[in-house]
């Protein structure tokens, strides 16, 4: 069981990994605002393993994930200062291919 502890939220004013920004436009004569985020480039790599004839995967945990599932489970959503005591660490573990951000 993944150890998951002091879960709290707070507003992201600032990130190295995530730009946020609130995009207004027009659409066929119609005003329009889309938020949205972007992130570095990353890059993913499928590894097999040949003489054991599988394929390499990570598992991780993963926040965002963790965060959707005990809002699925809650039915819930978080808010800047909320506190979760009581949620497995287990609802955030993903099963990836092996990757990073790409900074060179």
């Amino acid at each position: 069981m993944e150890n998951v502890t002091d879960v709290c939220f707070d507003e992201m004013t600032n990130s190295r990994y995530l730009k946020t920004f609130r995009m207004s436009y027009k659409q066929g004569g119609m005003k329009k605002i889309w938020d949205m985020a972007r992130a570095d480039d990353y890059v993913s790599v499928l590894i097999y393993n040949k003489t054991r004839q599988v394929f390499i995967f990570v598992e991780q945990f993963r926040p965002p994930v963790y965060v959707s599932r005990v809002c699925k489970e809650k039915v819930t959503e978080p808010c800047n200062g909320e506190r979760w005591t009581d949620s497995d660490g287990n609802l955030g573990v993903t099963l990836e291919l092996c990757a990073g951000i790409i900074d060179k």
